[in-house]
């Protein structure tokens, strides 16, 4: 393990200004440009206009580390629906993490998938929860600090979007969005012997987004076509295998994320991304994409629960530890800055992940602590 100490006084001209000038200049760098030496994270929650927590039918599980697998995180995103909606989400926020872990299956994909199963399957057995017409999307997000493989599992339209890119980075949705009028969906639902179509108006004929239907009855009349819970839904194909995304993060994937349906019915995932990039914090981004979302549903007389988790991503390798602990070069003996920094600043412009051009114009990027 190299040992840091201090250099010779005698320093590079541009070096010398930079490290003086940081004590009085600590430049506020935005959430895309951060490096971080591990994932933060935060979730925020609000229950739309009008309405308190407890009409609040999001819940949400901010990322925790797997007690039997230190090397594992898990963050989940629950959007409750129908008269039970809130205790179906409340049921698999506290159950998501024990499950998975307690799951005795060696590879993960197969073992999210299991979670899945058994979280809905203790929805449908709890006494003091009616899933006839009641139920949740639910997003899971696992993530393996040491391949950087990221999974994301998903049943509804709780979306998970990572951003991709330093300067303008572009949203990639990893999660599947689950309506009956996909294709896919739809084939399942009918051949199951459910019908797809919108809510039927007397004067008006069919309106609104189209709702999965028990042959020609008025129920269940759900908008998802996969879901925890909705008993009666799943007489007719709707299920709850989940659609299961996996990757290994590249040096450009800053952020993740991951937010309930009130917040994508008024935002694109491109829009979220743009907002929470240019914040200084995840716990600033995920305030801030709800305070627009809000003002949104507020300029259509409306309101929503809307719940969103934001996760930065650790810096790739020790370069950028380097640069996200705010080492003071000047604290560093000559052999150790030469030999480790400069092959790293190069390592960092060839991946994008800083966009500098020299030794000392990287500086004022550098988070400096005093």
């Amino acid at each position: 393990m190299p040992i840091f100490r201090k250099g010779p006084k005698k320093q590079k001209a541009g070096l010398t200004d930079a490290l003086r000038s940081s004590k009085t200049e600590k430049p506020k760098r935005p959430l895309v440009r951060a490096n971080f030496l591990e994932l933060q994270s935060c979730l925020r929650s609000d229950p739309g206009f009008g309405a308190d927590e407890e009409d609040n039918m999001d819940q949400g599980l901010d990322l925790e580390t797997l007690v039997t697998d230190p090397g594992l995180s898990i963050a989940a995103m629950i959007d409750g629906h129908g008269r039970d909606g809130k205790a179906v989400a409340e049921l698999i926020k506290n159950h998501v993490k024990q499950d998975f872990e307690n799951l005795g299956v060696a590879d993960c994909s197969a073992r999210i998938k299991a979670c899945f199963t058994q979280l809905n399957a203790q929805a449908c057995s709890a006494e003091d929860i009616d899933v006839s017409d009641s139920g949740a999307s639910a997003t899971i997000v696992l993530h393996c600090a040491e391949s950087r493989d990221l999974i994301v599992a998903n049943v509804g339209d709780t979306k998970a979007v990572l951003a991709r890119g330093i300067d303008s980075p572009t949203g990639v949705q990893l999660s599947t969005d689950h309506y009956p009028g996909v294709d896919e969906e739809r084939q399942r639902i009918i051949a199951a012997g459910g019908r797809v179509a919108a809510s039927d108006d007397v004067q008006l004929g069919e309106i609104g987004e189209l709702r999965v239907w028990r042959g020609t009855e008025s129920a269940p009349g759900i908008p998802l076509s996969r879901t925890i819970g909705d008993a009666i839904a799943k007489e007719v194909g709707v299920t709850f295998e989940p659609a299961i995304k996996k990757l290994t993060l590249a040096p450009e994937d800053r952020f993740l994320v991951v937010a309930s349906g009130g917040v994508w019915k008024v935002l694109s995932p491109q829009e979220v991304v743009d907002i929470v990039a240019q914040q200084e914090d995840t716990a600033q981004a995920a305030e801030k994409v709800l305070e627009v979302a809000k003002d949104r549903w507020e300029e259509l007389w409306q309101g929503q629960n809307t719940t969103a988790m934001v996760i930065a991503f650790q810096a790739v390798d020790l370069g950028s530890a380097v640069l996200a602990r705010g080492i003071h070069c000047a604290q560093m003996i000559p052999a150790i800055e030469e030999r480790i920094m400069a092959p790293f600043t190069k390592s960092l412009l060839a991946s994008g992940a800083i966009s500098v051009s020299s030794y000392d114009q990287q500086l004022q990027f550098l988070p400096w602590h005093e």
